[in-house]
């Protein structure tokens, strides 16, 4: 998908820039590092956390099973910015809850004790959510689509706008839902996590992800619905 990069910005006239992270699960390096190629930025690559045992167990996907994380690193370049992309592609193991992408920690903000970032993960009834501290109180939003064992899904945040999609393969459709946030209370993240939550506060009760994850991939630009099904398609134009 994101090998296709450069044919991607031409087509859809963006700016390479943008694209910050892919992380690459077809070349693992030795040891516990997951580099980010193929476009995004290297010095977003991550680093595995609580891993144990062989994380690449099938070719071309991560394994996450027992409560490991990936950390991306250099997170000064990934935050700042009124605007992101996620997209991932990945396979749930089991039929419990899990933790996709998590930004959350707790933290001070101006010198008051606050939550800082987001996390982005399924429920039991399988629908994404996107879960932040709105004023002191716990706000999720939550993707009424219900995705399938294996999925290809974005989440758009753009300023006070956030949107969940994920492709159709069977019907070739991008479905899409959007939502209104506080934007004022989206304080830019210390840490980015894949897979689980680590530094969340005690509220959050969502479980570390148990499955594949084959690409993710993070703008930090807010791609337009066009964009989003030329790359979840598998960078067709069109989709198609």
């Amino acid at each position: 998908m994101a090998g296709l990069w450069n044919n991607f910005v031409s087509f859809l006239n963006l700016n390479p820039t943008g694209f910050r992270c892919y992380l690459d699960f077809d070349h693992p390096l030795s040891g516990i590092v997951v580099p980010s190629v193929s476009g995004g930025q290297a010095v977003h690559s991550g680093t595995w956390v609580g891993a144990t045992g062989n994380v690449y167990k099938v070719s071309g996907s991560g394994f996450w099973g027992r409560g490991e994380a990936i950390r991306l690193n250099n997170v000064s370049g990934l935050t700042g910015t009124n605007s992101f992309t996620w997209l991932a592609v990945f396979e749930k193991s089991g039929i419990s809850d899990g933790t996709l992408i998590s930004t959350m920690t707790t933290g001070l903000t101006q010198g008051y004790d606050s939550t800082l970032g987001y996390i982005i993960g399924f429920n039991t009834a399988n629908n994404l959510f996107f879960e932040y501290v709105n004023k002191g109180e716990n706000t999720t939003l939550t993707y009424t689509e219900p995705l399938a064992t294996k999925n290809a899904i974005a989440v758009v945040r753009s300023n006070n706008s956030l949107s969940f999609y994920n492709y159709d393969f069977s019907a070739n459709i991008l479905n899409g839902q959007n939502y209104t946030i506080n934007s004022d209370c989206l304080f830019s993240p210390t840490g980015y996590y894949i897979g689980k939550a680590v530094n969340a506060p005690l509220s959050y009760s969502g479980k570390a992800f148990s499955g594949y994850i084959d690409e993710l991939l993070y703008f930090n630009q807010a791609l337009d619905p066009t964009a989003l099904k030329y790359l979840l398609s598998g960078g067709t134009p069109g989709g198609n």
